[in-house]
């Protein structure tokens, strides 16, 4: 089978991976002229380094990532802990810089897989039998396939840097609580150490001249920790990003040409009670999800059916209900 992986990022190139491990031809398209080392510090939950773990490439991965050994502490602005993260009781999380992340997933490919300079926005510029479209929060290919789905919203806006190696105080790692902001630092191999500073933000898009100078000024009265570690990362390494949030698709199945995107999620309720009476439920309604119905399993019903059973559980909840009534009160809250 034929795959074609829009999108160069670290999604991207994990499927590509994950793909290619199970025998397909696959090829990444990346609109990018080039394959850029950026980004700043990153870290991969232990879900994550399992999913890597399956795909034969963790121990390889985990050399470019901090020591596993998880300390730290949360604290608020003030200084007060609140948690100390102790070794061998909490799992740990492996802190990449984001580069050495990709360029380590990028090693796992041959070079003939991925092709930069290539913007693909809809399923007829690709000719392959399963397309996985990873290309970003402005995905091209969730505005083809859903066009009335809301693009992506504004959360927050986030500094981030790097301290160069030996540059700096040494770090453990903590996440520190203010009044509507966040600071946390996460070491990295070779003594180094990265940062991130989140801070709600009335409007995204809002630059500063230094943003150096604006993440001093903003932890100025926060631990020394923060701003030493602020004062040893270079001024042109600090960077400024609007986080930018998607909610979810709805349940929906799109086909075009070769291509086929299926999200699908049963509308059968999981309960006791809803399996024991399977025999009367439908497994996919298009009254109750929009879904296409399957024709094997429907109709399991009819309308008046579905009228009764409304009925029937209607006048159920009305027997529940307090049936006391004082002067002028209400039956639900006897006020």
């Amino acid at each position: 089978m034929k795959a074609v992986v829009v999108g160069g990022g670290i999604g991207g190139l994990t499927a590509a991976i994950a793909l290619r491990r199970t025998g397909h031809e696959v090829t990444v398209l990346e609109r990018a002229p080039e394959l850029r080392e950026i980004g700043a510090g990153l870290s991969l939950a232990p879900n994550a380094m399992r999913a890597l773990d399956a795909l034969g490439i963790g121990e390889r991965v985990r050399t470019h990532s901090a020591p596993s050994e998880v300390s730290g502490t949360l604290r608020t602005s003030s200084g007060r802990f609140l948690r100390r993260f102790r070794p061998g009781r909490d799992e740990p999380l492996a802190a990449f810089h984001r580069a050495e992340l990709h360029s380590a997933l990028l090693a796992e490919l041959p070079e003939t897989v991925v092709q930069t300079g290539i913007d693909v926005t809809d399923a007829a510029e690709a000719d392959a039998d399963v397309i996985v479209a990873a290309d970003g929060v402005h995905s091209g290919f969730r505005h083809w396939l859903f066009p009335a789905a809301p693009g992506p919203g504004f959360r927050y806006t986030a500094w981030r840097g790097v301290t160069e190696p030996g540059v700096g105080p040494p770090v453990r790692g903590s996440f520190t609580m203010g009044r509507g902001a966040y600071f946390m630092i996460h070491p990295l191999p070779g003594a180094r150490a990265c940062w991130a500073l989140g801070a709600a933000e009335p409007t995204p898009g809002v630059r500063n001249p230094s943003e150096h100078a604006e993440v001093a000024r903003r932890i100025a009265d926060w631990p020394a920790e923060a701003r030493e570690l602020v004062a040893a990362t270079r001024p042109d390494a600090v960077l400024h990003n609007d986080i930018l949030d998607l909610d979810p698709l709805p349940a929906s199945r799109a086909t075009a040409s070769r291509c086929s995107v299926t999200r699908l999620t049963p509308c059968r309720r999981t309960s006791a009670r809803a399996r024991a009476r399977r025999s009367r439920t439908p497994w996919c309604s298009p009254s109750r999800c929009g879904t296409t119905p399957c024709p094997k399993r429907w109709p399991r019903t009819t309308p008046r059916a579905d009228r009764v059973r409304r009925t029937s559980r209607s006048r159920r909840a009305a027997r529940r209900r307090p049936t006391r009534r004082r002067r002028g009160g209400c039956t639900r809250c006897w006020r």
